[in-house]
């Protein structure tokens, strides 16, 4: 991880939104969003399609400006740092990603280390390493050398995780990075996102898998029309009232094994059934 000096001295280590607004296309998509990721968390950043959880993450990264309020890290604001700067320090996984040349998977995740080169941009034996290590900790080492647009989707996801790795950043923000996963990968991948926050960093998980959201963070942050509807740790954000609000979803909530609670959605001819009234003569279904 990058030395972390480089906040004021009462300002905790922190990827801060602080009051964050956001107009696109005439339309409010950020409504004064706070929240902060430390170093060693994870939080889920969690609402239905349109919430504005997209464009938090383009907020933190410089691609959207927002008109109020500001993204910090370390107690500075982003606009503050150079590209180059920020992106040594923050590395991001899209939902996906149009690539125009046929890139080699490996030259792909190669390019996670452009922050960290000189001006000529010549890889390194150390840039190599790194970006061979990423690989074989996603496990996709033997894609190196394939074509990304001949790949699958969830192959060119794991590819952009491990590009992510490569940078070593500070903090991973990952937008959906599960939505072409079978269920072993997706766990997987959060295992080494819970690595990572282990091994000091933090990260920003934008995610519609609840479950394993659960398992994984450590902190949940739920956004409805662009505001946060309510943060805290899973137990405490899981609530059926909380899923109602932010997705129009009917729920039950057990709690699982590890004492973290299992969302089990009720299928809409579920809800139907129980608003009809029930013969007295008949079984309760």
């Amino acid at each position: 991880m990058n030395d972390a000096s480089a906040g004021s001295p009462t300002e905790p280590e922190a990827l801060g939104f602080e009051s964050v607004a956001a107009r696109l296309g005439g339309r409010g998509v950020l409504n004064g969003v706070s929240f902060k990721v430390g170093l060693g968390e994870v939080v889920g950043l969690l609402g239905c399609n349109g919430a504005g959880k997209t464009s938090l993450v383009r907020a933190a990264t410089r691609s959207l400006r927002p008109d109020s309020g500001r993204v910090t890290l370390g107690g500075l604001p982003v606009q503050s740092l150079t590209r180059r700067a920020l992106a040594a320090r923050v590395a991001t996984v899209p939902q996906d990603v149009h690539v125009p040349f046929p890139f080699r998977a490996g030259e792909l995740v190669l390019m996670g280390r452009t922050p960290h080169q000189s001006s000529f941009g010549f890889e390194s034996a150390s840039d190599l390493a790194i970006a061979r290590e990423a690989m074989e900790r996603v496990g996709i080492a033997d894609l190196a050398d394939r074509p990304v647009d001949r790949l699958s989707g969830g192959e060119r996801q794991l590819v952009l995780f491990a590009r992510a790795l490569t940078q070593q950043p500070d903090w991973l923000l990952l937008d959906e990075p599960t939505a072409f996963l079978d269920l072993r990968h997706r766990i997987d991948l959060f295992g080494v996102v819970r690595e990572f926050a282990e091994s000091g960093g933090g990260a920003l998980v934008v995610s519609h898998d609840l479950g394993l959201a659960a398992r994984v963070c450590d902190r949940l942050v739920v956004l409805a029309e662009g505001k946060v509807l309510a943060e805290g740790e899973p137990r405490d954000v899981l609530r059926p009232e909380i899923l109602d609000r932010a997705f129009g979803m009917a729920a039950d909530i057990f709690d699982g094994p590890d004492g973290r609670p299992v969302v089990v959605a009720r299928l809409a001819g579920d809800r139907v059934r129980r608003r009809v009234p029930q013969d007295s003569s008949g079984p309760d279904c």
